[in-house]
């Protein structure tokens, strides 16, 4: 889905800064999104579009440590075409073991993550906001290390998932429409996960996702 964002926010043009945009640049550049959310103080819609972006970028960023942590593998026959699942996040080469409740807490935290980015862009109500973000400069920290590596940034990411030439230009104007687009994105993905906890799944998770999980010490991964 990290390739889906980013076309469709290329479809924006570019724009001349506000006050939070300085801060939301460097934060989103560096992979200190928790650092920006701290940063941006202002109390206007732009400041609040930019809190609203870090936060919901910070749920994608906790979703992939988990997923990270727990040695998910999306390459060749073990892709999984569901969202948040695909995310394409580092090899582990030593995997914290997982079992169906750990699963499930991920989506949890998935769920009350979302809701903060969507109680912060909601705030952006009609606001006139503009925020210049160079698209492939983002960086995630997706193996929790501490540091946003080259490797993280977006534009590696989209490169690794979709070969093919980079754009000559990824700087776009997120404005107020973007806003709206970005928090359907992220009801939609709330709604998944929220579908996901509603249901009983156990006996397929113990059964078949240690073809996600190999190394996480699922019942059937040696079977």
């Amino acid at each position: 889905f990290l390739a889906g964002l980013f076309f469709a926010l290329l479809m924006t043009g570019s724009a001349p800064a506000g006050p939070s945009a300085d801060l939301l640049t460097r934060h989103l550049e560096a992979g200190t999104l928790e650092d920006g959310i701290a940063a941006i103080t202002g109390d206007d819609a732009e400041a609040s579009a930019a809190r609203g972006t870090l936060k919901f970028l910070l749920a994608i960023e906790h979703a992939g440590q988990a997923l990270h942590r727990h040695g998910l593998e999306v390459s060749g026959g073990a892709r999984m075409g569901l969202p948040i699942l695909r995310l394409p996040v580092p090899p582990n080469p030593n995997p914290q073991k997982l079992d169906y409740a750990g699963f499930r807490a991920i989506f949890a935290r998935v769920v009350e993550d979302l809701a903060a980015a969507e109680a912060e862009l909601a705030k952006v109500g009609t606001g006139d906001v503009k925020l210049p973000i160079d698209l492939l400069k983002i960086r995630l920290d997706l193996d929790g290390d501490g540091r946003a590596s080259d490797y993280e940034s977006l534009g590696a990411m989209v490169s690794g998932m979709m070969p093919m030439d980079a754009p000559g230009n990824t700087a776009i104007a997120f404005d107020t429409a973007d806003v709206y687009w970005l928090r359907g994105y992220g009801n939609f993905l709330g709604a998944f996960s929220q579908v996901l906890l509603a249901h009983d799944f156990q006996a397929m998770f113990d059964k078949t996702f240690h073809i996600y999980f190999p190394r996480s010490g699922l019942p059937y991964a040696d079977k």
